[in-house]
């Protein structure tokens, strides 16, 4: 029953017929309903980037860069939650399109801010997506000097997917000045055998959410919290520990 209601939804309608209960229904016209907002609204630019400062664990606590987070609206100017959809368009061409569009933005504030450094959000299937190449070389056209102040951030887990093509993709866009942060480190399977061919140069650990709550309880999880967390020394490793108002950047 579950396969019929996914193959309805991905035709872009919902029928009754299919659903076990007007629950399953309800949900599933609004899952459809938020896609057409998004997509209408990436159609149309509707977006913009919230800006979060990244800052240092020094006691000045000096901004060290800022996170461009897209924010997608609606017709009337209203933000449509970022829940509501990145995990239904991570695999679909939607999401390359707003990579594409988040990578547009971005670039247009480094331009008009020569003093800003700007991390963006990516995901690797969008490395062989030609749109989204072709507006980062033609960023380097018009300044080609503003790789240096761009970090491109890649999940663990979409590196995971494709780790030959990341370290590929990581290689050359290096030589103009691009920096490469790993994402959510600690929320999946990731093979360390990769690292040494990675050379990301920042990591931002998920892995504090999922210990911090069990070191609290039970003292047996603290090692593999300080050994995890540790890593980043040996590797040479900026480590960001994720917080719901700023990051926190050693």
């Amino acid at each position: 029953m579950m396969w019929a209601v996914v193959k309805q939804r991905q035709k872009g309608r919902c029928d009754m017929t299919t659903m076990d209960n007007p629950i399953d229904f309800a949900v599933a016209s609004r899952d459809s309903e938020t896609l057409d907002m998004v997509t209408e609204a990436v159609k149309h630019g509707q977006a913009m980037l919230a800006y979060q400062p990244v800052v240092r664990s020094d006691p000045d606590h000096q901004i060290a860069f800022f996170e461009g987070l897209i924010r997608v609206t609606d017709s009337t100017g209203r933000v449509i939650p970022a829940r509501d959809f990145m995990h239904v368009i991570e695999n679909r061409e939607l999401g390359r399109e707003i990579d594409t569009l988040t990578l547009r933005l971005g670039l247009d504030a480094l331009r008009q801010v020569p003093g800003l450094r700007l991390s963006l959000n990516m995901s690797a299937r969008s490395i062989g997506y030609a749109p989204w190449l072709n507006v980062l070389e033609e960023s380097f056209v018009k300044d080609d000097t503003i790789g240096s102040r761009l970090i491109l951030e890649i999940s663990e887990g979409s590196a995971m997917l494709v780790p030959e093509l990341v370290v590929d993709f990581m290689d050359r866009l290096q030589t103009k000045g691009i920096s490469f942060a790993l994402d959510n480190f600690g929320s999946g399977y990731t093979a360390l055998r990769y690292f040494k061919d990675f050379f990301f140069d920042i990591i931002i650990w998920i892995i504090f959410h999922l210990f911090n709550f069990v070191c609290r309880v039970a003292a047996s999880a603290r090692p593999p919290h300080g050994l995890t967390f540790s890593m980043g020394g040996p590797l040479d490793l900026p480590r960001l520990a994720p917080d719901r108002s700023a990051r926190v950047y050693p």
